[in-house]
């Protein structure tokens, strides 16, 4: 059986992480470190999932300046698999 997250529609759930989120795939636990060090470091509060860092409300954060080399960088609008993953520290739900 499943579980309640969230109460709340789609479009709100998308909208309270704000404008854009910045995902940050790592490859290592070092380059984990590294990153949610430097976001921080940006006054944002990154949240963790497995070697994914998504930070919300990034819409200032410059990816250019990213001192993490060989990461992947996203900035996209929110997605209700954001929501979920920062709801449950999870990884995508099936």
């Amino acid at each position: 059986s499943g579980r309640c997250v969230a109460i709340d529609t789609p479009e709100s759930l998308r909208q309270s992480l704000g404008e854009r989120v910045l995902r940050i795939h790592a490859r290592t636990p070092e380059q984990v470190e590294m990153s949610t060090q430097w976001v921080r470091s940006m006054g944002h509060d990154p949240h963790v999932v497995d070697q994914t860092i998504i930070v919300p409300n990034a819409q200032g954060i410059d990816v250019q300046a990213c001192p993490v080399e060989d990461v992947g960088l996203t900035i996209a609008p929110a997605t209700l698999e954001d929501a979920y993953s920062i709801s449950t520290h999870e990884g995508a739900c099936v």
